[in-house]
């Protein structure tokens, strides 16, 4: 078993700067479950600024590290093309979560819709680029990524659907005016890579690496919930994020082009809601509750599910016991990382498609 600390990293920068990451995320979870916000109203603005450009610094200092050329199709391990997409993508939350923060956006609604669509379609624009220059348009990250025989085809399909909406989910979350969510979708960016380099060096499985991953994705969602169902009278956090059903729908059911997709939420969300429909649906507010309600409930239902998880971690089944039920990369994992993505598949009736 390979260890993890190598010489790789022989100043261990990355790991110094990992380490330290991952303690900021867990201190701004701790803030946000105790306070509502993942920034405390008293903290000093250059140490807040500076504990988010922080992960900004852990991305960038991946690229110290040597990776092998070619992709692994057998287990979830990081490759050239996933990396740069992982720094693009932690980059572009940690630009929106600091310029948000700081109060930076444009202040006229123009410039503050064109500032914000530069981002996204400069995102899009540098990952297509990553992908022709190092990747394969076919097999890319989501709907190439290897699984555990145990897991169907039916049920791989809907979770790299459900996969692909959290990534549609965090695109918008990105452009939201609340700090926390623009924030809280680095952890899920940022802890895959970690999970990978653990499946690299044989530290986990691939069953494990999806089970981790999804939690991170649930703990993004709870906190959505709590925000939504905490947020102030005429805050439309509420309209804008439900605006991300449009591009899930157009993209992943009707193959619709991203560029096009991100300009037309875009300007409906950032000019047309403002100019037209921020005031009207104002006075929806008190029948947000509910939308905000059913969000809290999903969300109260994951967690019992991811208790029932763990409840099939400490009581491993009769196929995880006897051995008969491996990972994709040969190890063995336990029960209740396959109920973890079996339930994600299940919330999923529709299939993913290529596009």
């Amino acid at each position: 078993m390979a260890r993890l600390v190598t010489h790789h990293d022989p100043y261990h920068v990355h790991k110094t700067l990992g380490l330290a990451a991952l303690l900021h995320f867990l201190l701004r979870i701790a803030c946000f479950f105790w306070t509502g916000s993942a920034f405390a109203t008293g903290e000093p603005l250059w140490l807040t600024s500076a504990g988010v450009l922080l992960h900004g610094v852990l991305s960038f200092s991946s690229l110290l590290l040597p990776l092998p050329t070619k992709r692994n199709f057998s287990a979830p391990m990081i490759w050239p093309e996933f990396r740069l997409h992982s720094i693009i993508f932690a980059s572009r939350h940690v630009l929106c979560t600091l310029l948000t923060l700081n109060h930076a956006w444009p202040t006229n609604l123009y410039a503050h819709a064109l500032a914000k669509l530069t981002v996204v379609i400069g995102t899009v624009k540098a990952a297509e680029y990553v992908t022709e220059r190092f990747g394969d348009k076919a097999n890319r990250t989501t709907n190439s990524m290897p699984y555990p025989a145990s897991i169907s085809q039916e049920e791989q399909l809907a979770i790299k659907r459900e996969y692909a909406r959290a990534q549609f989910g965090a695109t918008v979350g990105a452009c939201l005016p609340d700090p926390t969510i623009a924030f809280l979708p680095l952890l899920p960016i940022q802890i895959a890579p970690f999970l990978m380099t653990l499946v690299r060096k044989g530290k986990i499985g691939a069953i494990s690496y999806h089970a981790v991953y999804v939690f991170s994705l649930w703990i993004v969602w709870v906190a959505l919930a709590l925000i939504l169902w905490r947020r102030q009278e005429n805050d439309t956090t509420f309209f804008l994020f439900a605006s991300a059903v449009a591009p899930i729908k157009l993209r992943l059911d009707y193959g619709w082009n991203k560029t096009f997709i991100w300009c037309l939420h875009n300007f409906l969300a950032f000019i047309v809601f403002p100019l037209f429909l921020a005031r009207p649906l104002s006075k929806l507010e008190p029948y947000a509750n509910w939308g905000s309600l059913a969000i809290v409930i999903k969300a109260a239902c994951q967690v019992q599910v991811y208790s029932t998880v763990w409840t099939h971690w400490l009581a491993p089944t009769k196929a995880d016991a006897e051995g008969k039920d491996s990972e994709c990369n040969g190890s063995r994992h336990h029960g209740w990382g396959r109920v973890l993505l079996r339930f994600t598949a299940s919330s999923s009736t529709s299939r993913f498609r290529r596009g």
